[in-house]
């Protein structure tokens, strides 16, 4: 390489460098702001017009699925709603957890629907959040990507228990209930042992959804009594909108006109998932208009979603002002 072209290279990777390490600063301390916004936002929380599920309990501050994030949602009084993932153990305990293979202290993986459950609640698990992908977002998302890296680090490791579903129940407070079945291939066991479970719990504060559409009308078909919410994550599968009155609709999906006719229908109840950034709400907001206090907002982060709904509302009330 020429001198001349060394030192042009040199010099503009050093500007690159240094451009970027002043984004960087710019970018932490707007985040920090926000932050510090938030919690004074929370801390002086009353009420609004709202509807926001913590997804997984509260699992941006606590390990998903766990009884400290149900209590911590159960806790936070703009939180209506707390969703949690339900699988069924060998021996057809109820217990929670997004995925079927959970990781050992060891390293070793086991699969919850191959393992007993008085084996399961022995283990410590280990938890891992792979915090290392949202490094971009932290770098260059000004408004709450350091707040959504460091939540994610400081789970990244911990360990926990796996809780059963009557215990996460006993937990939820006044709080309405979502409970996601992950199903696999036993809807009719599943089905027996939650329905003689729930039997000891308020129906009205419980909604049943799934992903897998077929089982959940095989819910549906057994105990007609209780709500029901299909999980749409597809577009093939938008004609379940005419099979169930309560749907979920994953954000990438919002601005079908199918959704957005079924969100203008004032008797149906309509879920979007899952609404984790700053962002995300604003695109929803953007995309829902006039409607968008009618829909329940999924997040892992109902602190975050909460205070830039209510921003959004007052941008929107000024903006009818003039």
């Amino acid at each position: 390489m020429k001198k001349g072209v060394r030192k042009i290279f040199a010099f503009t990777t050093s500007f690159a460098l240094i451009g970027t390490g002043i984004g960087v600063t710019v970018c932490h301390e707007l985040s920090y702001k926000t932050e510090r916004s938030i919690e004074r936002y929370v801390e002086s929380f009353d009420d609004d017009d709202f509807n926001i599920a913590a997804h997984r309990g509260f699992s941006s501050l606590e390990v998903e699925n766990t009884l400290p994030s149900i209590e911590r949602a159960a806790d936070a009084k703009y939180v209506d709603f707390i969703e949690m993932d339900v699988r069924l153990t060998k021996d057809e305990y109820l217990v929670l957890s997004h995925n079927n293979e959970v990781t050992l202290l060891n390293g070793k993986e086991i699969k919850i629907k191959d393992t007993k459950y008085e084996d399961l609640e022995k283990y410590s698990l280990k938890y891992g959040t792979n915090y290392i992908f949202t490094m971009k977002d932290a770098l260059f998302n000004y408004q709450d990507g350091s707040l959504i890296h460091k939540r994610k680090a400081a789970l990244d490791g911990e360990t926990y228990c796996v809780p059963t579903l009557k215990e996460a129940l006993n937990a939820v407070k006044d709080k309405r209930v979502l409970l996601d079945l992950k199903f696999e291939n036993d809807k009719e066991d599943f089905a027996d042992r939650l329905f003689y479970e729930l039997e000891d719990f308020d129906k009205d504060q419980i909604i049943i959804q799934s992903l897998d559409l077929e089982s959940l009308e095989y819910m549906r078909e057994q105990h007609p009594e209780y709500t029901y919410l299909a999980l749409i994550h597809r577009k093939k599968d938008l004609h379940y909108l005419d099979k169930f009155d309560n749907i979920g609709i994953e954000q990438k999906l919002l601005g079908e006109k199918e959704v957005l006719k079924a969100i203008d229908d004032p008797d149906r109840f309509v879920a979007v998932w899952t609404i984790n950034k700053m962002t995300d709400v604003k695109r929803a907001c953007d995309t829902l208009d006039e409607h968008c206090d009618d829909v329940l907002y999924i997040t892992d982060y109902p602190d975050v979603t909460s205070y830039t709904l209510q921003k959004e509302k007052t941008k929107r009330l000024v903006k009818e002002k003039h």
